[in-house]
């Protein structure tokens, strides 16, 4: 794993190259920021007020992109996730490199060692029109342990169903843990990690300026917890 972020920087690069084979073999970038009032993954609560910038590259049915997440006080969750993405019709796969620390821990981010703070990610999806199933493994790096010592793989399944109502946009999800990691909190088995509802819309004021507001309700079983998160997007 010591060469990932090399490979990923790699691929960047040969996708900016210049191709003028066809208009749909061009690369084309896209940037952006989400502002969220928590950030909630999986069921689970990793952050208060957080900032999210993302940028990406598309080359034909790849993409490469980089996220981050960090808050605004030095109690918070730094993250950056790089991804690589292959889309063909309505089938998704995807490798991701997360990185994760807290701000002054001296945690390096070249850091590959027994204990990196690096965690790998292997995830297929299929979009079926009317809902969607996607399936996500940790299969390196940083991962969970099951109450034996061995390592988790941690997993998570999930179905997703996408629906409007009133000029919302809304998505209906079930996120479930299919068995024993230490890396998601109470999950001893398999578990229903994330029950949510999530709306959003686009609100113009006098057709100049564009508003994308998110609004997100979620309640995690395995931890009898429930979260409502609001969102901005730039």
């Amino acid at each position: 794993m010591r060469k990932s972020i090399f490979i990923l920087l790699a691929l960047l690069a040969a996708m900016s190259l210049p191709n003028n084979a066809t208009a749909q073999n061009k690369v084309t970038f896209n940037a952006g920021a989400d502002f969220v009032s928590s950030y909630l993954w999986r069921g689970n609560k990793l952050g208060n007020f957080s900032w999210q910038p993302y940028v990406a590259a598309t080359y034909g049915k790849f993409t490469l992109d980089a996220w981050g997440s960090t808050g605004f006080k030095d109690t918070e969750l730094l993250e950056l996730d790089l991804t690589l993405t292959y889309r063909h019709k309505g089938f998704k796969i995807a490798v991701s490199d997360f990185w994760f620390t807290m701000p002054n821990s001296g945690v390096k981010y070249f850091d590959y060692s027994a204990t990196t703070p690096h965690v790998y990610q292997a995830e297929a999806s299929y979009d079926f029109g009317l809902f969607s199933l996607s399936w996500a493994t940790i299969f390196a790096g940083n991962d969970g342990i099951k109450s034996n010592g061995d390592r988790a793989y941690t997993s998570y399944m999930s179905a997703k169903v996408p629906f409007s109502v009133v000029g919302f946009n809304c998505m209906a999800e079930v996120g479930v843990a299919p068995w024993e990691t230490s890396y998601m909190a109470n999950v001893d088995g398999f578990d229903v990690c994330d029950l949510s509802l999530q709306a959003s819309r686009v609100f113009n004021i006098a057709d100049i300026i564009r508003i994308p507001i998110l609004g997100k309700v979620s309640y995690n079983p395995a931890i009898d917890k429930c979260y409502f998160v609001l969102g901005l997007s730039l």
